[in-house]
Formats: C-alpha cells, structure tokens, sequence
C-alpha cells in the first residue's frame, strides 16, 4: 500500500466519523434539547455524552427492531 493510499484511507475514516459526529448533534440538540441546555448550562460535557450515547443506543434499537 502506498503511502497515498494510506492518507486516503485515514482522512476517509476522519471525514466520516466528523460526519457522523454532526449529524449525532444535531439530532440530539432536536430530541433532546432540555439535556443540551443542562449541559451547557452547567458547563460539562458529561451529560451531553451521556445523552447522545442514550439516543445512539435507542436508534440502534430501533434499528434492530425493524430489521
């Protein structure tokens, strides 16, 4: 593998999990904004990660439901 084709891949993998970090937010901010609010309120990011992991994991399920 050339040394191109490895920073492709790396900047590939970079691109997609900035991308599914975005759209995360931006649908917790939309389902759930009251813990959004806390969150920056409060100044920590430990209910914000919390929060987002909570709604991941409920897509995920729901997902799997309906698969």
């Amino acid at each position: 593998m050339t040394k191109t084709r490895i920073w492709l891949s790396l900047a590939t993998g970079a691109a997609a999990f900035a991308t599914v970090t975005a759209v995360a937010g931006i649908w917790l901010v939309l389902s759930r904004p009251v813990a959004v609010a806390e969150a920056l309120d409060g100044g920590t990011v430990t209910p914000l990660v919390q929060a987002l992991a909570a709604a991941l994991g409920e897509a995920l399920r729901s997902l799997a439901r309906w698969l």
